[in-house]
């Protein structure tokens, strides 16, 4: 069974708004309420950069960063192909709202990791950087 009968049931039940009008969910979402926008929990925020009215929080829940994490490794092998990188963040930029980091990517992805394509090839740059990529 379908959650939704139609095209418009979806656009009925789903209707498209800005930003402005789910920021109220939003805080609340970041401050420990559950089940207002989705019924999962939110593991991260994502802080946008905000060019002038400040950043924004996006919420991910584990299917979102799961999401992200499969869209980027695709993407991450062409791009790496034949590079050492190193990925990480600086220590001064990981915060906290409440219980919730302030980031896209919680736990190890976080952490500086190496990515030596360039030594093995693409598929020895993806099984390097897959472990970070995983839930944890």
């Amino acid at each position: 069974m379908s959650w939704f009968a139609c095209t418009e049931d979806f656009q009925r039940r789903a209707p498209i708004v800005d930003y402005e009008a789910l920021a109220p969910l939003i805080e609340r979402i970041a401050d420990g309420e559950q089940n207002l926008l989705f019924t999962a929990p939110a593991l991260a925020f994502e802080t946008t950069g905000g060019s002038h009215s400040g950043g924004k929080l996006i919420p991910y829940t584990a299917r979102g960063l799961d999401d992200f994490r499969r869209a980027l490794t695709g993407w991450l092998a062409d791009t790496i192909a034949g590079h050492r990188l190193a990925a990480g963040r600086p220590r001064s930029r990981r915060r906290r709202r409440g219980a919730v980091p302030l980031s896209p990517l919680p736990g190890d992805a976080g952490n500086p990791m190496p990515l030596a394509a360039g030594a093995g090839g693409v598929a020895e740059g993806q099984r390097q950087f897959a472990p970070h990529l995983q839930r944890r």
